[in-house]
């Protein structure tokens, strides 16, 4: 409840979802990242909703990445393509890697910490390399349009 409830998260959220009358928590998972899992493929969590025809420009949800243990290159830290959420040409993942380059930061966090990142964001996780579990949470906030 106090991460879903947040006052920082929550005004950062509004921000990025002032186009919409209001907004609703869509979703909150635990997510482990097991041993060994591989790397996940680039995607923008926004084309879980690409069957609805929205302006391009319009964001559908704005997404929460709460560290549970300490994120590192080895455990299978997320990677950004910084900027790309302003990219709205992007219609899938083959058009992403037919670009020249593929610049990835990455997303190191410490336990506690929380990334939020607009749906267009690309962006995946890499392979968990060790032998620990790296266990993630995280909230998607929705857009709602209130008679529309």
């Amino acid at each position: 409840r106090d991460l879903v409830l947040h006052p920082v998260v929550l005004g950062a959220v509004d921000n990025v979802l002032s186009h919409s009358s209001s907004f609703q928590l869509h979703l909150n998972q635990v997510i482990s990242i097991d041993p060994g899992e591989p790397a996940q493929k680039i995607h923008r969590d926004q084309w879980a909703f690409a069957f609805f025809p929205f302006p391009k420009g319009y964001e559908v949800s704005c997404n929460t990445l709460w560290a549970m243990t300490d994120f590192a290159e080895e455990n299978g830290a997320t990677r950004v393509i910084p900027g790309s959420h302003r990219m709205h040409y992007f219609e899938g993942t083959a058009a992403v890697n037919r670009l020249p380059r593929i610049y990835f930061a990455k997303i190191l966090t410490a336990r506690g910490d929380c990334f939020l990142r607009e749906a267009d964001l690309i962006h995946r996780g890499t392979p968990n390399l060790t032998d620990q579990v790296r266990p993630l949470y995280t909230q998607i906030y929705k857009a709602v349009d209130e008679g529309g």
